[in-house]
């Protein structure tokens, strides 16, 4: 007799190793590697070709392992690949020969990593996405004098000006008030789910097990 499938625990488990996929994606974009981004990008692979409005991606990120793995040499997919993010915060980093190519290691012990010191790093296009922020506001303050020069010197002029407005910031010692919420907005949501997940059992195999809302799942 086949086994008995239990619908409502595979369904659990995939959504678990899709998050932790997840997870484990954007904790390799705040401290790149290329050999374990590579893994992640051939784990994405059969997750986007199933889906058929992100089978675009599979074909992108499929151009991708070519390149890195067959086209470039590992030198050119280094440059490449790290060229891909920025380190905001600037933390002090060491050359360290490897592969043929220097690679950028951190000097910080392990323990220090796990704590989060070093991983300051961000997409380029994310930081493009902020300098572009910051030159609106710039011309924003121009008002009615929003010529081509003007505009051009002003946001040629963004990275001065806000290293100036941070310096003089720190040296006055100005106090950046933030609206913090008082406790987490989802906190109220998070807790309603871990109710709906602890009284379903998802984890507790049950033969032919299925949800009456989802009964194609």
């Amino acid at each position: 007799m086949p086994p008995q499938e239990d619908y409502v625990m595979n369904y659990s488990s995939l959504v678990i190793d899709l998050g932790l996929l997840y997870l484990n994606f954007r904790d390799a974009c705040h401290l790149p590697n290329r050999d374990r981004m590579m893994r992640i990008f051939k784990m994405f692979l059969p997750i986007f070709k199933g889906t058929k409005n992100q089978s675009k991606y599979a074909l992108e990120l499929l151009r991708f392992l070519i390149q890195h793995n067959s086209i470039l040499s590992e030198c050119q997919s280094h440059r490449v690949f790290y060229g891909l993010f920025v380190n905001n915060q600037g933390h002090k980093q060491q050359d360290v020969q490897g592969g043929g190519c220097l690679h950028r290691r951190p000097i910080m012990p392990l323990k220090q990593v796990n704590q989060g010191h070093i991983n300051t790093h961000i997409r380029a296009d994310q930081q493009m996405e902020y300098k572009v922020k910051k030159q609106k506001k710039l011309i924003k303050h121009c008002y009615s004098n929003k010529t081509n020069k003007n505009i051009v010197r002003h946001t040629a002029a963004v990275h001065g000006v806000s290293t100036i407005g941070e310096s003089f910031d720190a040296a006055t010692k100005v106090i950046r008030r933030a609206k913090a919420h008082p406790k987490l907005s989802a906190l109220m949501d998070e807790k309603s789910m871990v109710s709906d997940i602890i009284s379903i059992k998802p984890w507790s195999h049950s033969a032919n097990g299925n949800l009456n809302i989802f009964p194609e799942v």
